[in-house]
């Protein structure tokens, strides 16, 4: 369950960056 979490809250970091990354962009 722990390893379940940390996945999530990976993707939710890349999710992050990839919109600052677009941000930068524009």
């Amino acid at each position: 369950m722990r390893q379940k979490l940390q996945r999530q809250f990976l993707n939710l970091f890349w999710v992050i960056l990839q919109l600052s990354g677009n941000c930068k962009a524009c």
